[in-house]
């Protein structure tokens, strides 16, 4: 069976072409899988959707990828509709200051989704950089760069360094630029693998506590 044919079917449900169908459909960004589903039980793969349906229709230039730059993406949608993507460089150009999640997702429109796929490939890529880049992407005052921050990575090593000589929870999360909460998280588990040591045991609260590396603690 030709494609043309199969776009040309007539949806029993609706009464429309099935590429009518699509292009209705599709007004809004859809995933593959969401349309699979409205092709309902005659086509039920999803590399048949892609192979019989998407790319012919791609092709014709009535459906497009909402993230052309990445078409094999988890996050990839198609739309017939009015949809302006964003270039890598409009991203790079913004964010020459520092840019929230927040500011970037208002100044380009995007939905949650988008800007995943969209920021992250390049921050994986190393063209984008966080400003806090020990306390992970979802942190809420976590801003992005393309200059890197100069900044030291949270290792154990590092934080072995650091604490040869016994610091405060304030003084590991200043030096490593870190939400007071994410350096009390990464200081208890380094104490649970023995790296650090409490100076005041047993009392990780107590007013005056510091931590010091568990190896240069033994050579003193």
């Amino acid at each position: 069976m030709k494609r043309a044919s199969v776009l040309n079917k007539v949806d029993a449900d609706s009464g429309l072409m099935v590429e009518d169908l699509i292009i209705d459909f599709c007004k809004t960004p859809r995933t593959r899988r969401e349309i699979t589903e409205l092709l309902n039980k005659s086509w039920k793969s999803r590399s048949s959707t892609r192979k019989n349906f998407l790319e012919p229709l791609i092709n014709k230039g009535t459906l497009k990828m909402t993230l052309p730059a990445f078409p094999a993406s988890t996050k990839q949608r198609y739309v017939s509709g009015e949809f302006v993507t964003m270039s890598e460089e409009e991203i790079l150009e913004f964010c020459t200051e520092p840019k929230s999640r927040a500011e970037l997702i208002e100044r380009f429109e995007l939905a949650p989704w988008y800007y995943q796929a969209m920021i992250y490939p390049l921050i994986n890529s190393g063209k984008l950089h966080p400003t806090m880049p020990n306390c992970g992407a979802a942190f809420r005052k976590q801003k992005y760069s393309t200059t890197k921050a100069d900044v030291p990575i949270l290792t154990e090593e590092a934080l072995t360094e650091f604490c040869a000589e016994p610091k405060s929870r304030i003084e590991i999360s200043e030096y490593f630029v870190m939400h007071r909460e994410f350096a009390r998280r990464y200081i208890a588990e380094a104490v649970k693998k023995g790296i650090l040591k409490m100076t005041i045991n047993d009392r990780a609260a107590a007013m005056g506590q510091k931590y010091v590396a568990v190896r240069h603690d033994r050579n003193q």
